[in-house]
């Protein structure tokens, strides 16, 4: 009986590419290191303006109260940051 390797070839070459792209992502934009690091690239990013996420925006207000104190120099609740939240679409 023949047994057929889980990874050929190209599946490793595949496999390492994958690794070093990721490898050389930049930790802030999430770009390739080169690209947004190299000094002749200023300049040339268009930053378009923002569209909202309604379903975050609707997260984030029924947090706020968890996380604002209710009073000056009162503690927001207990450790909000381990609250667990779901977000679900209205019927």
């Amino acid at each position: 009986m023949t047994r057929e390797p889980e990874w050929d070839d190209d599946d490793r070459d595949w496999a390492l590419a994958l690794t070093e792209f990721e490898n050389n992502r930049c930790p802030v934009c999430g770009g390739q290191r080169e690209e947004c690091s190299d000094p002749a690239s200023e300049g040339r990013w268009e930053v378009p303006l923002p569209t909202r996420c309604h379903r975050a925006t609707s997260l984030a207000q029924k947090q706020a109260p968890y996380y604002a104190a209710s009073e000056p120099g009162k503690a927001a609740a207990a450790h909000p940051e381990a609250l667990l939240w779901e977000v679900h679409r209205r019927p």
